[in-house]
Protein backbone atom coordinates (compact mmCIF):
# COMPACT_ATOMS: atom_id res chain seq x y z
CA UNK A 1 0.00 0.00 0.00
CA UNK A 2 1.40 3.38 -1.15
CA UNK A 3 -0.04 6.24 2.09
CA UNK A 4 0.57 9.96 2.06
CA UNK A 5 0.32 11.02 5.06
CA UNK A 6 -0.18 15.29 5.43
CA UNK A 7 0.99 16.62 8.88
CA UNK A 8 2.09 20.27 9.12
CA UNK A 9 3.80 19.36 11.83
CA UNK A 10 4.98 16.12 11.48
CA UNK A 11 8.43 15.73 13.19
CA UNK A 12 10.74 13.40 14.19
CA UNK A 13 13.09 11.97 17.11
CA UNK A 14 15.65 13.87 15.70
CA UNK A 15 13.32 17.22 15.04
CA UNK A 16 10.73 16.45 17.48
CA UNK A 17 7.31 16.77 17.49
CA UNK A 18 5.26 15.71 16.06
CA UNK A 19 5.86 12.35 16.62
CA UNK A 20 2.86 10.42 15.98
CA UNK A 21 3.07 10.32 11.77
CA UNK A 22 6.63 9.43 12.31
CA UNK A 23 5.93 6.58 14.40
CA UNK A 24 2.58 5.19 12.25
CA UNK A 25 4.97 5.69 9.00
CA UNK A 26 7.85 4.04 9.88
CA UNK A 27 5.93 1.25 11.27
CA UNK A 28 3.86 0.90 8.69
CA UNK A 29 7.15 1.11 6.23
CA UNK A 30 8.10 -2.21 7.83
CA UNK A 31 4.90 -3.83 6.77
CA UNK A 32 6.30 -3.36 3.30
CA UNK A 33 4.67 -0.07 2.53
CA UNK A 34 5.57 2.85 1.44
CA UNK A 35 4.66 5.96 3.04
CA UNK A 36 5.25 9.86 2.10
CA UNK A 37 5.05 12.39 4.75
CA UNK A 38 4.27 15.99 3.77
CA UNK A 39 4.95 18.28 6.50
CA UNK A 40 5.73 22.11 6.89
CA UNK A 41 9.75 23.47 7.44
CA UNK A 42 8.71 25.65 10.24
CA UNK A 43 6.74 24.37 13.46
CA UNK A 44 7.07 25.74 17.00
CA UNK A 45 6.94 22.44 18.78
CA UNK A 46 10.00 21.13 16.81
CA UNK A 47 13.46 20.89 18.57
CA UNK A 48 15.25 21.24 15.07
CA UNK A 49 13.42 22.59 12.00
CA UNK A 50 14.05 20.67 8.73
CA UNK A 51 14.85 22.65 5.32
CA UNK A 52 12.68 22.50 2.44
CA UNK A 53 12.95 19.61 -0.03
CA UNK A 54 12.85 15.53 -0.04
CA UNK A 55 14.06 14.46 3.40
CA UNK A 56 14.99 10.87 4.61
CA UNK A 57 15.07 10.18 8.23
CA UNK A 58 15.46 6.35 10.12
CA UNK A 59 13.50 5.31 6.73
CA UNK A 60 10.67 7.29 6.70
CA UNK A 61 10.48 9.23 3.28
CA UNK A 62 9.53 12.97 4.09
CA UNK A 63 8.21 16.05 1.61
CA UNK A 64 9.16 19.29 3.52
CA UNK A 65 7.00 22.49 2.41
CA UNK A 66 8.19 25.81 2.91
CA UNK A 67 6.33 27.34 5.94
CA UNK A 68 7.52 31.22 7.59
CA UNK A 69 8.71 31.23 11.02
CA UNK A 70 5.71 33.06 13.80
CA UNK A 71 5.45 32.86 17.39
CA UNK A 72 2.37 32.78 19.79
CA UNK A 73 -1.14 32.25 18.08
CA UNK A 74 -1.72 35.37 16.35
CA UNK A 75 -1.40 36.52 12.46
CA UNK A 76 1.74 34.72 11.62
CA UNK A 77 0.46 31.79 12.59
CA UNK A 78 -2.15 31.70 10.72
CA UNK A 79 -0.07 32.76 7.39
CA UNK A 80 2.03 30.41 8.24
CA UNK A 81 -1.00 27.64 7.86
CA UNK A 82 -2.00 29.43 4.71
CA UNK A 83 1.41 29.51 3.28
CA UNK A 84 1.66 25.39 4.05
CA UNK A 85 -1.79 25.00 2.44
CA UNK A 86 -0.84 26.76 -0.55
CA UNK A 87 2.47 24.94 -1.20
CA UNK A 88 0.33 21.79 -0.76
CA UNK A 89 -1.81 22.75 -3.51
CA UNK A 90 0.59 24.34 -5.68
CA UNK A 91 2.70 21.05 -5.18
CA UNK A 92 -0.34 18.40 -5.76
CA UNK A 93 1.13 17.51 -9.20
CA UNK A 94 4.62 16.22 -7.16
CA UNK A 95 2.45 14.57 -4.75
CA UNK A 96 -0.20 12.80 -7.31
CA UNK A 97 3.16 11.33 -8.70
CA UNK A 98 3.54 9.58 -5.77
CA UNK A 99 0.27 7.28 -6.61
CA UNK A 100 -0.99 6.91 -2.91
CA UNK A 101 -3.78 4.09 -2.35
CA UNK A 102 -4.50 6.43 0.62
CA UNK A 103 -4.15 9.89 1.12
CA UNK A 104 -4.48 10.95 5.57
CA UNK A 105 -5.18 14.37 6.00
CA UNK A 106 -3.15 14.86 9.79
CA UNK A 107 -2.67 18.36 10.73
CA UNK A 108 -3.91 20.03 13.73
CA UNK A 109 -6.09 21.85 11.72
CA UNK A 110 -8.63 21.14 9.09
CA UNK A 111 -7.37 23.46 6.07
CA UNK A 112 -5.51 20.52 4.47
CA UNK A 113 -8.48 18.98 3.67
CA UNK A 114 -9.63 20.60 0.27
CA UNK A 115 -6.44 19.97 -1.14
CA UNK A 116 -6.20 16.02 0.10
CA UNK A 117 -9.90 15.54 -1.30
CA UNK A 118 -8.91 16.60 -4.52
CA UNK A 119 -5.65 14.93 -4.36
CA UNK A 120 -7.34 11.45 -3.88
CA UNK A 121 -10.22 12.25 -6.27
CA UNK A 122 -7.23 12.41 -8.39
CA UNK A 123 -5.27 9.18 -7.77
CA UNK A 124 -8.39 7.20 -6.80
CA UNK A 125 -7.22 7.14 -3.30
CA UNK A 126 -9.28 6.20 0.29
CA UNK A 127 -9.27 9.68 1.93
CA UNK A 128 -9.07 9.76 5.73
CA UNK A 129 -9.20 12.59 7.87
CA UNK A 130 -7.58 12.24 10.83
CA UNK A 131 -8.76 14.61 14.11
CA UNK A 132 -6.32 15.38 16.99
CA UNK A 133 -8.50 17.74 19.00
CA UNK A 134 -12.04 18.99 18.07
CA UNK A 135 -11.67 22.90 16.43
CA UNK A 136 -12.99 25.06 17.01
CA UNK A 137 -14.10 23.84 20.42
CA UNK A 138 -10.72 23.39 21.70
CA UNK A 139 -9.39 27.10 20.82
CA UNK A 140 -12.62 28.55 22.25
CA UNK A 141 -12.49 26.67 25.16
CA UNK A 142 -8.64 27.11 25.93
CA UNK A 143 -7.76 30.84 24.91
CA UNK A 144 -11.30 32.27 24.95
CA UNK A 145 -11.88 33.09 21.36
CA UNK A 146 -15.88 33.73 20.65
CA UNK A 147 -17.78 30.94 18.26
CA UNK A 148 -19.09 33.50 16.16
CA UNK A 149 -15.85 34.52 15.24
CA UNK A 150 -14.96 34.52 11.40
CA UNK A 151 -11.86 32.55 11.25
CA UNK A 152 -13.93 30.10 14.35
CA UNK A 153 -16.92 29.89 12.00
CA UNK A 154 -14.60 29.03 9.06
CA UNK A 155 -13.02 26.31 10.94
CA UNK A 156 -15.63 25.41 12.03
CA UNK A 157 -17.06 24.81 8.66
CA UNK A 158 -13.78 22.74 7.12
CA UNK A 159 -13.97 20.55 9.99
CA UNK A 160 -17.50 19.59 8.83
CA UNK A 161 -16.52 19.44 5.57
CA UNK A 162 -13.96 17.01 6.62
CA UNK A 163 -15.83 14.72 9.18
CA UNK A 164 -18.98 14.17 5.90
CA UNK A 165 -16.68 13.83 2.89
CA UNK A 166 -13.83 11.94 3.71
CA UNK A 167 -13.83 8.21 3.07
CA UNK A 168 -13.33 7.22 6.84
CA UNK A 169 -12.08 9.57 9.87
CA UNK A 170 -10.00 8.37 12.26
CA UNK A 171 -10.29 10.02 15.93
CA UNK A 172 -7.77 10.36 19.07
CA UNK A 173 -10.44 10.58 20.93
CA UNK A 174 -12.40 7.64 22.05
CA UNK A 175 -15.85 9.56 22.36
CA UNK A 176 -15.81 11.76 19.45
CA UNK A 177 -18.97 9.54 18.38
CA UNK A 178 -21.11 11.68 20.84
CA UNK A 179 -19.58 15.53 19.69
CA UNK A 180 -20.92 14.22 16.00
CA UNK A 181 -23.90 13.47 17.16
CA UNK A 182 -24.58 16.56 19.48
CA UNK A 183 -23.71 18.31 16.00
CA UNK A 184 -26.17 16.21 13.76
CA UNK A 185 -22.83 15.73 11.67
CA UNK A 186 -22.32 12.16 9.89
CA UNK A 187 -19.20 10.72 9.44
CA UNK A 188 -19.34 7.39 7.08
CA UNK A 189 -16.89 5.39 8.60
CA UNK A 190 -15.36 5.71 12.22
CA UNK A 191 -12.55 4.47 14.18
CA UNK A 192 -10.81 5.37 17.32
CA UNK A 193 -6.89 5.50 17.06
CA UNK A 194 -5.14 7.27 19.80
CA UNK A 195 -1.73 7.99 20.58
CA UNK A 196 1.06 5.34 21.74
CA UNK A 197 4.02 5.53 23.70
CA UNK A 198 7.00 6.45 21.52
CA UNK A 199 9.68 6.04 24.88
CA UNK A 200 8.57 2.59 24.45
CA UNK A 201 9.83 1.82 21.08
CA UNK A 202 13.16 4.04 21.42
CA UNK A 203 15.45 1.44 23.41
CA UNK A 204 16.68 2.33 26.96
CA UNK A 205 19.39 4.92 26.38
CA UNK A 206 20.72 6.17 29.97
CA UNK A 207 19.76 10.07 30.03
CA UNK A 208 22.98 12.39 30.82
CA UNK A 209 24.89 11.70 34.36
CA UNK A 210 23.97 15.66 34.86
CA UNK A 211 20.07 15.62 34.66
CA UNK A 212 20.59 12.31 36.11
CA UNK A 213 22.24 13.86 39.35
CA UNK A 214 19.77 17.14 39.53
CA UNK A 215 17.09 14.66 39.52
CA UNK A 216 18.98 12.59 42.74
CA UNK A 217 19.78 15.99 44.41
CA UNK A 218 15.84 17.11 44.42
CA UNK A 219 15.22 13.77 45.83
CA UNK A 220 17.62 13.45 48.49
CA UNK A 221 16.17 14.19 51.70
CA UNK A 222 12.64 14.22 50.48
CA UNK A 223 9.80 11.70 50.58
CA UNK A 224 9.76 11.07 46.80
CA UNK A 225 10.31 12.53 43.56
CA UNK A 226 7.25 13.73 41.61
CA UNK A 227 7.85 14.32 37.46
CA UNK A 228 6.25 16.08 35.44
CA UNK A 229 7.55 15.49 31.44
CA UNK A 230 5.61 17.58 28.48
CA UNK A 231 5.17 21.21 27.19
CA UNK A 232 4.77 24.51 29.19
CA UNK A 233 1.40 25.13 27.62
CA UNK A 234 -1.25 26.47 29.04
CA UNK A 235 -3.46 22.96 28.32
CA UNK A 236 -1.43 20.95 30.22
CA UNK A 237 -1.99 23.29 33.25
CA UNK A 238 1.46 23.42 34.96
CA UNK A 239 0.88 26.08 37.17
CA UNK A 240 -0.66 23.93 39.17
CA UNK A 241 1.98 21.22 39.56
CA UNK A 242 3.79 24.17 40.70
CA UNK A 243 1.21 24.69 43.14
CA UNK A 244 1.32 21.53 44.22
CA UNK A 245 5.32 21.51 44.92
CA UNK A 246 4.80 24.40 46.91
CA UNK A 247 2.09 23.04 49.02
CA UNK A 248 4.15 19.57 49.60
CA UNK A 249 7.74 21.56 50.54
CA UNK A 250 8.88 17.75 51.95
CA UNK A 251 8.50 16.54 48.17
CA UNK A 252 10.95 16.98 45.32
CA UNK A 253 9.17 17.75 42.19
CA UNK A 254 10.61 18.03 38.69
CA UNK A 255 9.16 19.34 35.44
CA UNK A 256 11.24 18.23 31.71
CA UNK A 257 10.41 19.97 28.88
CA UNK A 258 10.39 23.53 26.78
CA UNK A 259 7.21 26.26 26.06
CA UNK A 260 5.92 29.37 25.92
CA UNK A 261 4.90 29.31 29.76
CA UNK A 262 8.14 27.68 31.43
CA UNK A 263 10.02 31.55 31.63
CA UNK A 264 6.61 32.31 33.44
CA UNK A 265 7.81 29.43 35.83
CA UNK A 266 11.21 29.97 36.18
CA UNK A 267 10.59 33.47 38.34
CA UNK A 268 8.72 31.58 41.06
CA UNK A 269 10.04 28.41 41.91
CA UNK A 270 9.51 26.51 44.91
CA UNK A 271 12.98 25.01 46.45
CA UNK A 272 12.12 21.69 45.93
CA UNK A 273 10.62 21.83 42.43
CA UNK A 274 13.50 21.41 39.44
CA UNK A 275 12.74 22.80 35.77
CA UNK A 276 14.74 20.67 33.14
CA UNK A 277 14.80 21.02 29.61
CA UNK A 278 13.38 19.29 26.88
CA UNK A 279 14.91 15.85 25.84
CA UNK A 280 14.65 13.13 23.17
CA UNK A 281 11.95 10.24 23.25
CA UNK A 282 15.42 7.91 24.23
CA UNK A 283 16.53 9.82 26.91
CA UNK A 284 13.20 10.20 28.39
CA UNK A 285 12.13 6.54 29.31
CA UNK A 286 15.34 6.58 31.77
CA UNK A 287 14.36 9.89 33.19
CA UNK A 288 10.63 8.87 33.83
CA UNK A 289 11.85 5.69 35.80
CA UNK A 290 13.80 7.71 38.22
CA UNK A 291 10.90 8.91 40.12
CA UNK A 292 8.65 7.36 42.29
CA UNK A 293 5.36 8.50 40.37
CA UNK A 294 4.64 11.00 37.43
CA UNK A 295 1.88 13.56 37.24
CA UNK A 296 0.01 14.81 34.48
CA UNK A 297 -3.08 17.11 34.57
CA UNK A 298 -5.10 19.07 31.88
CA UNK A 299 -7.63 22.20 32.34
CA UNK A 300 -10.90 22.07 33.72
CA UNK A 301 -12.82 22.37 30.45
CA UNK A 302 -15.95 20.43 28.95
CA UNK A 303 -14.64 19.59 25.67
CA UNK A 304 -13.06 16.76 27.85
CA UNK A 305 -16.30 15.45 28.15
CA UNK A 306 -15.23 13.74 24.44
CA UNK A 307 -11.39 12.15 25.46
CA UNK A 308 -7.72 12.62 25.89
CA UNK A 309 -5.42 12.79 23.44
CA UNK A 310 -1.84 13.79 25.27
CA UNK A 311 1.34 12.40 23.61
CA UNK A 312 2.99 12.23 26.96
CA UNK A 313 0.39 9.89 28.79
CA UNK A 314 1.63 6.62 27.09
CA UNK A 315 4.93 7.12 27.54
CA UNK A 316 4.32 7.49 31.35
CA UNK A 317 2.43 4.40 31.23
CA UNK A 318 5.36 3.29 29.66
CA UNK A 319 8.17 3.71 32.00
CA UNK A 320 5.96 1.37 35.08
CA UNK A 321 5.61 4.20 37.33
CA UNK A 322 2.37 5.44 39.53
CA UNK A 323 -0.11 8.23 37.63
CA UNK A 324 -1.56 11.44 39.13
CA UNK A 325 -3.99 12.26 35.84
CA UNK A 326 -5.25 15.67 36.81
CA UNK A 327 -8.13 15.99 34.48
CA UNK A 328 -12.04 16.11 34.01
CA UNK A 329 -12.22 13.16 31.89
CA UNK A 330 -13.25 10.04 33.89
CA UNK A 331 -12.87 7.62 30.95
CA UNK A 332 -9.23 7.40 30.27
CA UNK A 333 -6.21 5.17 30.06
CA UNK A 334 -4.92 5.59 33.18
CA UNK A 335 -8.49 4.66 34.90
CA UNK A 336 -9.01 1.83 32.53
CA UNK A 337 -6.09 0.04 33.45
CA UNK A 338 -5.61 0.92 36.89
CA UNK A 339 -2.18 2.50 36.94
CA UNK A 340 -2.33 5.49 38.78
CA UNK A 341 -5.31 8.23 40.25
CA UNK A 342 -7.56 10.76 38.33
CA UNK A 343 -8.23 13.37 39.84
CA UNK A 344 -10.68 16.54 39.16
CA UNK A 345 -8.54 19.85 38.78
CA UNK A 346 -10.77 21.41 40.50
CA UNK A 347 -10.08 19.23 43.86
CA UNK A 348 -6.59 21.00 44.54
CA UNK A 349 -6.75 18.72 48.01
CA UNK A 350 -7.86 15.63 46.38
CA UNK A 351 -4.87 15.64 44.44
CA UNK A 352 -2.64 16.19 47.15
CA UNK A 353 -3.91 13.20 49.05
CA UNK A 354 -3.34 10.89 45.48
CA UNK A 355 0.26 12.05 45.85
CA UNK A 356 0.29 11.50 49.41
CA UNK A 357 -1.20 8.30 49.06
CA UNK A 358 1.10 7.11 46.80
CA UNK A 359 4.23 7.76 48.27
CA UNK A 360 3.05 6.15 51.61
CA UNK A 361 3.26 2.89 49.19
CA UNK A 362 6.87 0.75 49.20
CA UNK A 363 8.19 0.82 46.04
CA UNK A 364 6.99 -3.04 45.34
CA UNK A 365 3.49 -1.89 45.89
CA UNK A 366 3.88 1.31 43.72
CA UNK A 367 5.60 -1.23 40.92
CA UNK A 368 2.55 -3.47 40.84
CA UNK A 369 0.31 -0.32 40.13
CA UNK A 370 2.52 1.00 37.31
CA UNK A 371 3.17 -2.31 35.64
CA UNK A 372 -0.64 -2.16 34.74
CA UNK A 373 0.58 0.89 32.36
CA UNK A 374 3.62 -0.92 31.32
CA UNK A 375 1.52 -4.33 30.20
CA UNK A 376 -1.30 -1.93 28.29
CA UNK A 377 1.06 0.14 26.03
CA UNK A 378 2.80 -3.01 25.07
CA UNK A 379 -0.66 -5.42 24.36
CA UNK A 380 -2.92 -1.73 23.19
CA UNK A 381 -0.86 1.19 23.09
CA UNK A 382 2.57 0.76 21.45
CA UNK A 383 2.64 1.87 18.15
CA UNK A 384 3.16 -1.41 16.38
CA UNK A 385 -0.04 -2.12 17.50
CA UNK A 386 -1.55 0.88 16.82
CA UNK A 387 -0.33 0.82 12.63
CA UNK A 388 -1.53 -2.28 12.70
CA UNK A 389 -5.00 -1.42 13.48
CA UNK A 390 -4.55 1.11 11.17
CA UNK A 391 -3.56 -0.17 8.50
CA UNK A 392 -6.23 -2.75 8.61
CA UNK A 393 -9.30 0.43 8.45
CA UNK A 394 -7.16 1.59 5.74
CA UNK A 395 -7.74 -1.72 4.05
CA UNK A 396 -11.70 -1.71 4.42
CA UNK A 397 -11.73 1.97 3.04
CA UNK A 398 -10.04 0.79 0.19
CA UNK A 399 -12.32 -2.91 -0.02
CA UNK A 400 -15.47 -0.41 0.14
CA UNK A 401 -14.18 2.02 -2.34
CA UNK A 402 -13.33 -0.52 -5.34
CA UNK A 403 -16.15 -2.61 -4.79
CA UNK A 404 -18.67 0.44 -4.23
Amino acid sequence: MRILLIDQYAGSLRMGMEYRPFCLAREWEKMGDQVLVVSGSYSHLRRKNPAPGLLREDGVSYRILSTPFYQGNGWRRAANVGRFVWELSRNEGELAAFSPDAVICSSTHPFDFRVGKHLAGRCGAALVFELHDIWPLSLTELYGFSPDGPLMRLIAREERRAFEESDGVVSLLPDLSLYLQQQKIHARRLTCIPNGAVCASEGGKRAPARLVRILRSVREGRRGLVLYAGGFARANAVDRFVAHARSLPDVGFAAIGEGREKADLLTDCPENLCLLPGVSPDLLGDLLRRADLLWIGTRDLPFYQYGISMNKLFDYMAAGRPVVFETPCVKNPVSDCGCGITVSPSDKIAVRRAIEELLQLSPAERGIIGERGRRAVAGRYSYPALAKRYRVFLEELLDVKRTG
